[in-house]
């Protein structure tokens, strides 16, 4: 008698876990669609927003960072790593804006004056651009060489020797070194392009 109860007993057990365990494996295909929801949203975002207007551009990634800070739907691990590139993404932009913003300046009506300070002007950026990819690289190479204790101090001295860099300030953020050599290098990249033009702008005026 006291084996059939115990028998009674297991299979009462067994069958009511059964719709718990079920609840689980729904709880967890529901995290996961809204996972990757969120990633193919955030992955689409980014690549509009090199093409966006850049105030534009910031607007959408904040309101997307802080729509996915609020949520509590996510995958923990998958959903900090979206948080990380909407966040990368944002410094970039706003240092971008910033450094137009620094260099934006009047024309001169002197036009040997003029010619002669931006020549300068250029050949420092020129030259600052290539100390911060020699610095970048470095941190790079360090860290490939699992020096990791070497490279953040590489990093920390590119932005000693550099405070006023958006590159160089990249290592100042409390991110992944990996990351912060990600954004470093494609705020340099930038700073090369608008170079670039603005080299070219000066030889079609002085002609």
């Amino acid at each position: 008698m006291k084996q059939v109860l115990w028998l009674t007993t297991m299979s009462l057990v067994t069958v009511g876990s059964l719709p718990a365990d079920d609840l689980l494996q729904k709880a967890r295909q529901e995290r996961e669609l809204a996972t990757q929801q969120a990633e193919a949203q955030v992955r689409q975002l980014l690549t509009r927003s090199k093409e966006l207007p850049a105030a534009e551009a910031l607007s959408e990634l904040k309101n997307k960072l802080e729509s996915l800070q609020s949520s509590r739907e996510l995958e923990p691990e998958r959903k900090e790593k979206l948080l990380q590139a909407l966040d990368s993404r944002i410094r970039i932009l706003e240092a971008e804006a910033r450094t137009k913003g620094d260099t934006s300046k009047p024309a001169s009506p002197n036009k040997q004056m003029l010619d002669s300070r931006q020549r300068e002007e250029l050949e420092r950026q020129k030259a600052e651009i290539e100390r911060l990819k020699e610095g970048v690289n470095r941190v790079n190479q360090l860290l490939g060489q699992r020096k990791t204790q070497e490279a953040e101090a590489a990093a920390q001295e590119l932005l000693r020797n550099s405070p006023n860099s958006p590159a160089a300030k990249v290592f100042g953020h409390n991110i992944s070194l990996q990351a912060r050599i990600r954004d470093a290098k494609e705020l340099i990249a930038r700073q090369e392009r608008q170079l670039a033009l603005t080299l070219r702008d000066a030889v079609s005026y002085t002609h």
